[in-house]
């Protein structure tokens, strides 16, 4: 009878230490599957900040270029109004109801798209914050 309950003990250890294992297996290969996982997460965060970096980069550089249009817009427009008279006559000028309308209008549908494009309400005189400016 002794022997009996020994083989039963020992038959439960045998069949619990291989359910432990296979447990513990099981586990592992969960485990390395999220491991696995938060390494494709990295690597793809990775790319999407070294895009947005680039992102940034290029706006940057499109703002530079777009600035130094400007003030050579401006600089040329202001060399032609002291160099020529009829030039100088003619922005001294007043400019008509209707054309100030129109780019009013240009200017608040520009404003409000760049808002959208922004996830905003928009900037400039679509917000109530109008900027001073002689181009529409």
């Amino acid at each position: 009878m002794l022997q009996i309950l020994a083989a039963l003990v020992i038959g439960a250890a045998i069949f619990f230490g291989v359910k432990y294992v296979l447990d513990l297996r099981s586990e592992n290969s969960q485990l390395k599957a999220t491991v696995d996982q938060q390494g494709q997460t990295a690597t793809a965060a990775g790319t999407i900040t070294g895009a947005t970096g680039s992102a940034l980069d290029d706006r940057q550089r499109l703002d530079i270029v777009v600035t130094q249009a400007g003030v050579k817009y401006a600089q040329q427009y202001g060399e032609l109004k002291r160099e020529d008279e009829n030039v100088r006559g003619w922005a001294d000028g007043v400019v008509p109801v209707s054309v100030r309308n129109l780019a009013r209008q240009r200017r608040l549908a520009r404003d409000r798209s760049r808002g959208a494009a922004l996830g905003g309400e928009g900037t400039g005189a679509a917000t109530g914050t109008a900027r001073a400016s002689s181009t529409p």
